[in-house]
């Protein structure tokens, strides 16, 4: 390469070096991608949409699929197996007590269930009240109850269809009421509360609302809490501290158990109110911090 075609090529501006076109490359490629950041601003990406889009045709797909096979359900059914032991019961004993109990009710002369109350809900008490007296009831009692342990075909119902006049049904109930305001009013002792300046109890909450309000603001850092208000009640003693018991949280919207438990922290150290009398007794206050 020469003097001359060196200088010719690599003496010249860089605009004329580049070439007379890179310009207007330049411009048109800067035009269409602002452009094209336009159309892409003005696109709703809506991401429900796109999520109800995908489920819709992937539905469809389900459906077309199953739309192209045949699917066939074979249920076998296998005969009830009755083991070696099974002794079919005998229905004679049932089939006459049914056949009497069926002329009774179709005359209407004897009907072993008429009078007797409805219940609903309620316990029923079965006595026996038969003739014998009382030494002989045990034994009567272990007699039956080994025949129904012999005989497991026996109707269960039997022995109550054989007397249905010899037992007593009892209706019990159970009924609650209300005690009256008044006599609750007369339980309950009233508490008396002492007495403080109120101007010296917002000083001292004003001076400590920087470490409530840091509370706040370590919940909001992790976006845990949302703005709202925390209604807190507590008693000072007269000797200027707060009684660590009685710290409660009356009303509360910003729905936070973490930022709550920190305020009470806080709130139970406090020890700088004014000493008083011990006449003047115990101060009860009630604060509302509000959170922005």
């Amino acid at each position: 390469m020469t003097q001359r075609e060196f200088e010719n090529i690599f003496g010249r501006k860089l605009l004329r070096r580049s070439g007379d076109y890179l310009p207007y490359i330049m411009l048109a490629s800067i035009i269409f991608t602002f452009l094209v950041v336009i159309f892409l601003a003005n696109i709703s990406f809506n991401s429900l949409e796109i999520h109800q889009e995908i489920a819709d045709r992937y539905q469809q797909l389900i459906i077309e699929k199953f739309r192209n096979e045949s699917i066939t359900e074979f249920i076998e059914q296998q005969p009830e197996e009755k083991p070696d032991f099974y002794i079919p019961p005998s229905n004679k004993a049932g089939s006459g007590r049914e056949k009497i109990v069926k002329d009774l009710s179709a005359s209407g002369k004897i009907n072993p269930y008429a009078g007797l109350p409805e219940t609903d809900i309620g316990s029923m008490e079965i006595e026996e009240l038969s003739g014998e007296d009382s030494g002989n009831k045990g034994t009567r009692f272990f007699k039956r109850s080994n025949q129904a342990r012999a005989d497991y075909a026996k109707d269960p119902g039997e022995d109550l269809m054989r007397d249905p006049y010899e037992y007593k049904i009892y209706r019990t109930a159970n009924l609650y009421l209300d005690m009256p305001e008044y006599l609750v009013e007369e339980q309950q002792e009233k508490e008396e509360y002492g007495f403080r300046d109120q101007d010296e109890i917002l000083r001292v909450i004003y001076r400590k609302s920087s470490i409530i309000e840091s509370c706040y603001q370590k919940a909001l850092r992790s976006n845990t809490v949302s703005s709202g208000y925390v209604k807190v009640e507590f008693k000072i003693a007269p000797d200027g501290y707060v009684l660590p018991g009685s710290i409660n949280i009356i009303n509360s919207t910003i729905r936070n158990r973490l930022v709550e438990e920190c305020i009470k922290k806080n709130i139970r150290r406090w020890r700088d109110f004014e000493k008083l009398d011990d006449t003047r007794g115990i101060a009860h206050v009630v604060h509302k911090f509000v959170f922005n």
